[in-house]
């Protein structure tokens, strides 16, 4: 419903604002129509009152983060804290790793790792996929943001080595294939291609 700031339907994750009033009634208007609620850019204060009110009027919203990392491992407002991760893990929604530097550690590459072992020891086995948040930073006005990515992970033909060197540490093969991948598809299986799934 937001990206950083605030909107007519409610606070981005830079602010503290919850949903607005047009926020309930495009959250009405969505239920049931085969969308998803992306949490990643909302408020905290947002994220509570969109399942508070998803629950109050019984609405058909899953939920997901398709490009966040866990608050508990790297503090920063455009993580997950662990109340709205767990919603998602128990909703076997999507929460989808976070690539951009500030969100991961401004200093050490190996959080993308940590990110990955915060959510498997709070059950995302099912749940946890890539949100890489690739995109064109060459003309970003902010210089301190540069490097956005760290260098070990700063396109997506980083992939197959970040599989390899995690399956060397000790990460099954099939985990890998649920966060590569799979997942992903179960989670579009369920939502998406299933005729009953939004009846």
């Amino acid at each position: 419903l937001t990206h950083h700031g605030e909107n007519r339907f409610g606070g981005g994750n830079y602010s503290r604002v919850g949903l607005k009033d047009d926020g309930k009634v495009l959250l009405e208007y969505l239920s049931g129509r085969g969308i998803c609620i992306d949490l990643s850019h909302t408020s905290d204060a947002l994220a509570e009152d969109i399942l508070d009110f998803r629950e109050q009027k019984g609405l058909v919203l899953p939920v997901l983060a398709s490009h966040s990392n866990f608050r508990a491992v790297w503090d920063h407002p455009r993580n997950l804290p662990d109340e709205w991760a767990k919603v998602i893990i128990q909703e076997r929604g999507l929460i989808g790793i976070n690539f951009v530097r500030a969100f991961l550690h401004n200093d050490h590459s190996d959080a993308l790792l940590r990110h990955y072992e915060y959510a498997i020891k709070l059950g995302a086995e099912h749940s946890i996929a890539f949100g890489a948040d690739f995109f064109y930073t060459g003309d970003h006005p902010d210089p301190s943001r540069i490097p956005f990515y760290h260098p070990a992970h700063q396109n997506a033909s980083m992939f197959p080595k970040i599989l390899q060197t995690w399956q060397e540490s000790g990460i099954t093969e099939e985990a890998l294939r649920k966060l590569a991948f799979g997942n992903v598809d179960d989670f579009l299986e369920r939502h998406y291609f299933s005729a009953q799934s939004w009846k």
